[in-house]
């Protein structure tokens, strides 16, 4: 089921929804609405509940009343999560559905319903599984039975908003179009500076997930696919996308993990690859992001008005966090002369040797501000539109659409999410 078309209808589900439950859920759900309006709704939540409740007509009124409000909480929350049911685990009779493991929350779940395409409804259960311990099914066939279970949480698919109208994946571009993204990866320097361009890359692994969402990107022409010029980078050289080749970078692109992952040296051997080719000294803003970035190019446009004076921009209240760096030209520019013709930045490593040895080696993003900061003497302009991810604290990131100018949300592994979640946030405007 492509972005734009939608599940069934749950007003019909809503309803039987509304069915279910006992007096005393009813009593309790009565005092939800006021709650929501303030402490001066209460004493008069208390009076209808107890009026209500002292006729068997009255409670069942209660009852479907508070279940339908809790329905609609529901299909409002987030991404409008359809009709879900708490303590009801749903039976597909033997059909094995999909699933995604250690989901902290049942409203995650329905959101990767929304982005599985096939999804027609989803379980969240305890599985027991180390660390976070619940599981998400999606599941490709109707449920058929139900059945109580405490703790598990089930829904039908919520529906899925389309890309806006005037939005052409390439597929169904013109020729025009497609000579126009052709000329991101060939820009030549011939056009000269332009301090409001945008030269992106994003660095992937060959073969597996992230180069299933390059391709995907470069389909939707957004991501680094939608900035003036852009590069793929990998440590082999091959088409990653009709017309686009990678660059190779001096890594095999391997790190090892602790609490973070201690990729410092990966993205030194990319950052002299950027120095090599040279295409960034031709733009006013060099943008790297993750292949897992959902990173709205035109939006960041907006952003960068805001931050004329700007050498960098912070994306993360924690600090800069990498599925999206902004730098500008003179930025990028002091890191060149550190590497003075070389693999490395000289200055960085003298400072900070233990970013790249040791026991508690440094992720790339805080090498970079380090950099930047305390060795350049660059100071950063924080900017919350910048990245929507939860290590930013930032709520119902999986959703995509927290605010109509966020420019990224993070992360999105595989292309069927990351899809929807570029249709949630482009169809969300209030």
């Amino acid at each position: 089921m492509a972005p734009g078309a939608f599940a069934a209808a749950p007003h019909a589900q809503l309803m039987d929804y509304a069915r279910v439950g006992s007096e005393e859920d009813a009593w309790g759900r009565a005092w939800r609405p006021a709650f929501a309006r303030g402490w001066r709704a209460l004493p008069l939540a208390a009076a209808a509940a107890a009026a209500a409740l002292l006729t068997r007509e009255g409670a069942a009124r209660l009852r479907a009343r508070a279940r339908v409000a809790e329905g609609m909480r529901l299909q409002a929350l987030g991404g409008s999560c359809g009709v879900s049911q708490e303590g009801v685990d749903y039976d597909a009779s033997g059909a094995v559905p999909d699933y995604f493991d250690h989901v902290p929350k049942a409203d995650m779940c329905c959101s990767m319903c929304q982005g599985s395409p096939d999804c027609l409804a989803w379980v969240w259960k305890d599985a027991g599984l180390d660390g976070e311990p619940h599981r998400c099914f999606v599941m490709k066939t109707a449920p058929l039975t139900s059945a109580a279970v405490p703790g598990v949480v089930s829904g039908m698919a919520p529906e899925r908003p389309p890309f806006p109208e005037g939005f052409v994946p390439e597929e169904e571009a013109g020729e025009e179009d497609e000579d126009a993204e052709d000329a991101g990866q060939e820009d030549d320097m011939a056009g000269g500076f332009d301090q409001n361009s945008l030269f992106c890359f994003s660095l992937i692994a060959p073969g597996g997930g992230e180069a299933e969402l390059i391709r995907a990107q470069h389909q939707l022409r957004t991501n680094i696919f939608g900035c003036d010029a852009f590069r793929v980078f990998s440590n082999v050289q091959e088409e990653v996308a009709p017309g686009v080749v990678s660059v190779p970078v001096a890594s095999d692109l391997k790190c090892e993990f602790h609490e973070i992952a201690w990729n410092t040296w990966i993205f030194i051997a990319v950052w002299k690859a950027v120095f090599d080719d040279r295409t960034w000294e031709n733009h006013g803003w060099i943008v790297k992001t993750d292949a897992d970035s959902v990173f709205m190019p035109d939006r960041l446009r907006v952003v960068l008005q805001d931050h004329p004076s700007a050498t960098w921009l912070n994306n993360c209240h924690y600090g800069l966090h990498g599925p999206l760096e902004v730098l500008s030209n003179s930025a990028v520019q002091r890191l060149s002369q550190d590497y003075a013709g070389g693999d490395r930045p000289v200055q960085c490593l003298a400072r900070y040797p233990e970013a790249v040895s040791g026991t508690a080696q440094w992720g790339e993003d805080m090498f970079v501000q380090a950099c930047l900061d305390k060795v350049y003497g660059l100071q950063p302009e924080y900017d919350e539109r910048l990245m929507c991810e939860d290590h930013c604290d930032c709520p119902d990131w999986y959703w995509c659409n927290n605010r109509s100018d966020r420019v990224s949300y993070h992360p999105f592994k595989k292309a069927d999410l990351y899809t929807q979640c570029l249709a949630n946030a482009l169809s969300y405007s209030r």
